[in-house]
C-alpha cells in the first residue's frame, strides 16, 4: 500500500501518542488474524503496535511485521485500523451480546373462534438458545417467559387490510434483509478487487487475491474518460461476520477520476459468487447490474472506497443451498452504500443501503415475485458478531398491499450466517393501524396485527406459504 504523500514528522508524531495511548488501555480477545497482527496468532497486541509504529518511523523494515499483507510500507490509516483491532478484537470474535427482549403478549379472554391456522402449544421449559459467537459453542442463553396458547383468528375490529399489511411484511422482511446482504457481497467483490489493484501499485496482469484465486484488471484512458475492466477467476476474501467470499466474473467501471477507481461514471457487473459462513448453508450469489455510479474515495483509507450511491438496473438473485433466498429485479432504483467499517480483506463489516424507486422481488423457492416501492429504505446491517444484526427503517408501497407501509425495527434483526428466517427481533409496520412482527429463536413468527398486545396469528417459519402469497 502506498503511503499516502505529504505524511510530515508532525503526523507521525501523532501516530506515536496514539499507539501509546493504546498502551494503557488495549484490550485483545483471539480471532483469526487480521491487520496488524505480525504473527498470525488471532490478536493484535501492545508490542505489535509498536512494532507498526517503529516500521512508519523508519526504525524497522516493513517486513518484520507479516500482519500487513503485502503492503511495501505501512500507512498512518492502518495502524489506526490496527489500534481497533487491538481495542476491539480481530473480526470474526464474539465481542457483543445482542440481547433482544421477547414481548410479553396478553391473550384475549374472549378469543375461543376455532383457530384458523397454526396454534402454539406452551412448553413445559419455555427456554430458547440464542446463539453468541461460534454457533458450535453458545455462550449466551436467553430465556422467554412462557408463551401464551394463541388463537390465529383476528382480534375483534382487525380489517382484511390490515391483516394482509403484517403478514406481507412478516414474510417480506427476511427478504429484503437477505437482498441487502447479496448487495453487500457484490460491492464486497469490488473492492476486495480495488485494494488488490491498489496494494499492486496498480500495474497491469494478474493479481493474487487476499484468499486465493486471482484477478485481472487493466486500468487506462478511453478518450476523456478512464476504464476499468477487472476479471475475477475464484477470487476469495474472509467474508462479514466470518467464513469465506469467493467470486467469478467481470466488472468494469468507466468515468471521471484515477485509476483504479473511476469517481463518477457508469458500471457493469455480471458475477456469481458463493459467501460460504464458518457453519451454516452457504448463500450463491448471482448478479446482472448496470446503471450510473459515483465512488467516494478516500486516498489516506487501506480500503479506498468509503461510499457508493448511483442507480441499479437488472438482476440480483441469492439462494441457499436448500432453495430459499430472494430474487430482485431493480428498475433504476436509486442507491446509496456507505461502510465506515471494513475487514482486513477489505469487506465491509458495518454497512448501509439506502434504497428508493421500484422493483420486483420474490421468494427463491417459489419464484413468485411482487412489485415493490422503496421510499428511502434504510437498511443496516452489522456482522462484527455472530449473528449479525439488521435494523430496516423507511416506507415502502407494494400492489400487493394496496397502501403505503413506514417500517421500523423495534429491536434488531439476529440473522445467522447461512439462514433467511431471523432467529431474533422485532419489526413494526405503520398503516391504517400499526402491526408488530417478532421473530423467535426456532424461527417462528408471531403476528399481532393492531399491537395491542394480543398474538393474532402464530407461523411456524418466516418462509409459512400465508405470509409470502401476495394479497393474503
Amino acid at each position: 500500500m502506498r503511503v499516502v504523500a505529504g505524511c510530515t514528522a508532525l503526523r507521525r508524531f501523532y501516530v506515536v501518542a496514539l499507539a501509546l495511548t493504546v498502551v494503557l488501555t488495549a484490550s485483545s480477545a483471539r480471532a483469526r488474524s487480521c491487520l496488524g497482527d505480525c504473527d498470525g496468532d488471532g490478536e493484535v497486541t501492545i508490542d505489535e503496535l509498536l512494532r507498526a509504529v517503529n516500521i512508519v518511523l523508519d526504525v524497522e523494515p516493513v517486513g518484520t511485521c507479516l500482519g500487513y499483507g503485502n503492503a511495501s510500507t505501512i500507512a498512518v490509516d492502518m495502524v489506526i485500523s490496527a489500534v481497533n483491532f487491538a481495542l476491539l478484537g480481530c473480526p470474526g470474535t464474539p465481542t457483543a451480546t445482542v440481547a433482544v427482549p421477547s414481548p410479553t403478549f396478553t391473550v384475549a379472554s374472549t378469543a375461543t373462534a376455532t383457530p384458523t391456522g397454526p396454534t402454539r402449544t406452551p412448553s413445559p421449559t419455555p427456554t430458547r438458545t440464542f446463539m453468541i459467537g461460534p454457533r458450535t459453542s453458545p455462550t449466551a442463553t436467553e430465556t422467554f417467559p412462557p408463551l401464551p396458547t394463541t388463537s390465529t383468528t383476528p382480534s375483534p375490529g382487525v380489517t382484511p387490510d390490515e391483516s394482509t399489511a403484517g403478514k406481507f411484511v412478516a414474510g417480506r422482511v427476511p427478504l429484503f434483509a437477505n437482498m441487502a446482504t447479496a448487495l453487500n457481497n457484490v460491492i464486497s467483490s469490488l473492492t476486495v478487487s480495488i485494494n488488490a489493484i491498489n496494494v499492486s501499485d496498480g500495474n497491469a496482469g494478474v493479481l493474487s487475491c487476499p484468499e486465493g484465486g486471482s484477478l485481472t484488471q487493466s486500468c487506462g484512458p478511453s478518450g476523456s474518460e478512464v476504464v476499468l475492466d477487472v476479471g475475477a477467476d475464484g477470487c476469495s476474501a474472509v467474508a462479514a461476520g466470518g467464513g469465506t467470499l469467493s467470486f467469478n466474473g467481470s466488472t468494469t467501471l468507466q468515468g471521471d477520476g484515477f485509476c483504479p477507481v473511476p469517481f463518477n461514471g457508469s458500471y457493469n457487473i455480471n458475477t456469481t459468487g458463493t459467501f460460504a459462513p464458518t457453519l451454516g448453508m452457504s448463500l450463491n450469489i448471482a448478479a446482472n447490474l448496470q446503471g450510473a455510479i459515483n465512488a467516494t474515495n478516500s486516498i489516506s483509507k487501506m480500503c479506498l472506497i468509503t461510499a457508493i450511491s448511483g442507480t441499479l438496473n437488472g438482476s440480483l438473485n441469492s439462494t441457499f443451498t436448500d432453495g430459499s433466498g430472494s430474487q430482485v429485479s431493480f428498475n433504476g432504483t436509486s442507491f446509496t452504500f456507505t461502510s465506515p467499517t471494513y475487514n482486513f480483506d477489505c469487506v465491509p463489516l458495518v454497512d448501509t443501503l439506502t434504497l428508493t424507486g421500484s422493483a420486483s422481488v420474490g421468494d427463491a423457492a417459489s419464484g413468485d415475485k411482487f412489485d415493490v416501492f422503496f421510499n428511502h429504505l434504510t437498511i443496516t446491517q452489522d456482522a462484527r458478531q455472530e449473528p449479525a444484526t439488521t435494523r430496516i427503517e423507511g416506507g415502502i408501497g407494494s400492489n400487493c398491499i394496496g397502501l403505503p407501509l413506514t417500517l421500523h425495527t423495534a429491536t434488531p434483526l439476529a440473522i445467522v450466517g447461512g439462514e433467511l428466517c431471523p432467529r431474533a427481533g422485532s419489526v413494526t409496520a405503520s398503516a391504517i393501524a400499526t402491526s408488530s412482527v417478532v421473530y423467535r429463536n426456532d424461527t417462528s413468527v408471531d403476528l399481532d396485527i393492531t399491537s395491542d398486545g394480543v398474538v393474532d396469528f402464530v407461523f411456524p417459519s418466516c418462509t409459512a406459504s400465508a405470509l409470502l402469497a401476495c394479497g393474503s
